[in-house]
């Protein structure tokens, strides 16, 4: 039987940043959702920093891999909404949960 910690897929934190306006954590709603974000027209790209409950946890926006608590290589955004998926694959490399960021 597998622990917790091997399908643990949980998220500590969310956050958005850019060059224009420092890290800024994003709200946890139900469903894996987070509360939407809003940015200046003259924004074109953003970055998350995203932390997982557990460091052996693997973490995905967009389908580009990232690093526990790193910014995200830039991301281009375009005016009105974008829809960002978060994928965290547990340590047992199956149990994986999407997150929904707009």
């Amino acid at each position: 039987m597998q622990s917790f910690l091997e399908t643990d897929t949980g998220l500590k934190s969310v956050a958005v940043c850019s060059d224009r306006f420092p890290p800024v954590l994003l709200a946890a709603r139900m469903r894996n959702k987070f509360a939407p974000f809003h940015v200046a027209s003259d924004v074109h790209s953003i970055r998350f920093i995203i932390s997982p409950v557990n460091s052996m946890q693997k973490i995905a926006i967009n389908g580009m891999q990232i690093r526990d608590g790193k910014e995200s290589a830039e991301i281009n955004i375009k005016p009105g909404r974008n829809n960002f998926e978060i994928v965290v694959t547990a340590p047992d490399n199956k149990t994986t949960a999407i997150f929904t960021v707009k």
